[in-house]
């Protein structure tokens, strides 16, 4: 049989445990943003040159193709 003491000691493990899951989810997500933002500077870069743009713009031509595919699976869904 579990005494008070055990099974506070459990719940304390049980709550370290899923703070440090929390914490591992949060750095991965962290890394996969930054990744994307690292690809999405790529593409305006290449978008500005190619289609001789400023950077703004090439910012702006990807975020309105952004709200476009938004709005296309909101559409599909």
């Amino acid at each position: 049989m579990m005494t008070f003491l055990d099974i506070a000691a459990r719940n304390e493990r049980d709550h370290e445990e899923k703070l440090a899951l929390r914490d591992e989810q949060i750095r991965l997500l962290c890394a996969y943003r930054d990744e994307l933002e690292d690809h999405v500077d790529i593409a305006v870069g290449m978008i500005a040159h190619r289609d001789d743009i400023s950077l703004d713009d090439a910012t702006e031509l990807i975020a309105y193709q952004y709200e476009v595919r938004q709005a296309a699976r909101k559409v599909a869904s």
